[in-house]
């Protein structure tokens, strides 16, 4: 079952912010959970543009709120958007593990691409 399905279940409300809403602050510690069900949120570090979500069920700062630490990126909608906050993710989590092995599985993903990112910019190096 999908994590917005499974949020519908629980009877999640949907939120609706306005494009320019910040979201995450980087460097700050964050403990709700974002799911996205519709729109686009831009992501920096610093100055520098990591990308951006934009699929259903693309979700962010799940690692602050499991680690209790410090988020590593501002996230900012760049247009209207429709998601879910989850306040406490550990119980969610723990009783559904479905969800902590795809967000596992998301995380990889993401570590491979900023693992090319950076390989790529070694490559640059003389």
């Amino acid at each position: 079952m999908a994590l917005i399905d499974i949020l519908e279940q629980f009877c999640y409300k949907k939120h609706t912010v306005d494009a320019g809403t910040l979201l995450l602050k980087e460097g700050t510690v964050e403990t709700s959970t974002y799911v996205l069900i519709s729109g686009t949120v831009e992501v920096t570090a610093g100055d520098v543009d990591i990308g951006q979500f934009s699929r259903p069920g693309d979700t962010f700062g799940e690692m602050s709120a499991i680690m209790k630490e410090a988020v590593s990126a501002s996230v900012v909608t760049s247009t209207e958007c429709q998601l879910y906050v989850i306040k406490d993710l550990d119980t969610l989590l723990l009783k559904n593990p479905e969800i902590a092995i795809d967000m596992l599985k998301k995380s990889y993903v993401r570590l491979k691409q900023m693992n090319k990112g950076v390989n790529f910019m070694l490559s640059l190096i003389p």
